[in-house]
């Protein structure tokens, strides 16, 4: 059984910021892997005061062929597979 999930307000606030001029100097795609396999995700880049170096914080991840998709109420979407 697949668990409900509804979008969260730091899940639209993480959208949001793709959108926002002060955050696209700090965006980067990078590769990443789901369930063992090879995607891309959409990462904010931040300087790390403290420790040094970076922190890298996943925002989004790329499609992926066993990826599925579900509307606001829950139900399956008819998403078609990645090239």
């Amino acid at each position: 059984m697949i668990e409900e999930h509804l979008l969260t307000d730091k899940e639209m606030k993480t959208f949001e910021a793709l959108f926002d001029p002060d955050f696209t100097d700090r965006l980067a795609l990078m590769r990443a892997y789901v369930g063992g396999r090879p995607t891309t995700a959409i990462c904010l880049v931040d300087p790390d005061p403290i420790e040094g170096g970076y922190t890298v914080t996943p925002l989004f991840v790329a499609v992926t062929g066993n990826m599925q998709l579900r509307g606001p109420d829950g139900e399956m979407m008819d998403n078609e597979k990645p090239n």
